[in-house]
């Protein structure tokens, strides 16, 4: 035989520890059956402890061309679970054993509309002003207006908690632009 139509055989266990390596085993080599099994697993499998795990496989150079699927996958799972997933990040970020993702920061911020992922940014931001300079910095993909409008308190939390850590007098001045431009609504 030429080898060609080689057969495979033999059982693997997937777990959250092995599945980075199976996505990307299977998108350098473009086997779409593992891709395939390997995304299921991903679909059937998350959980709000591991959703920053996927978030990171997502990122990864060699999913790029799976990376809108999963990133669709994430955010969708995210607005689903906020509450769970708000509550892991905040014991995360309270442990100070992991940090928080910063691209899954982003992502979360898409999602500003909900209440748990502004409860976390509340909290996030009152860290450090590092923390608060990075949500500033990221300000033109929240939708501040809508927030105001929807959770009045929960936007005058998140005002407070940045101020909080506020070191930079340039900072300042962006903070109260946002605060000015909802009070014009």
């Amino acid at each position: 035989s030429s080898g060609i139509n080689a057969e495979y055989g033999g059982k693997v266990l997937i777990t959250i520890n092995n599945i980075a390596s199976l996505v990307r085993f299977s998108l350098i080599y473009e086997i779409k059956f593992m891709w395939d099994l390997a995304f299921e697993w991903i679909k059937t499998n998350t959980t709000s402890t591991i959703i920053c795990k996927i978030f990171d496989i997502a990122n990864l150079p060699e999913v790029k061309s799976r990376k809108a699927d999963l990133m669709a996958f994430c955010l969708e799972f995210m607005k689903k679970n906020e509450e769970d997933i708000s509550q892991e990040l905040i014991s995360r970020l309270q442990d100070d054993k992991k940090g928080v993702e910063r691209d899954f920061v982003k992502a979360m911020i898409q999602l500003t509309n909900c209440p748990g992922y502004v409860s976390f940014l509340i909290v996030f931001c009152g860290v450090s002003s590092s923390n608060t300079n990075f949500i500033l910095d990221l300000s033109e993909f929240i939708n501040y207006e809508n927030l105001y409008a929807q959770f009045k308190e929960l936007f005058n939390q998140l005002v407070a908690s940045m101020n909080k850590s506020m070191e930079d007098p340039f900072r300042l001045k962006q903070l109260i632009d946002i605060q000015m431009s909802v009070l014009k609504m």
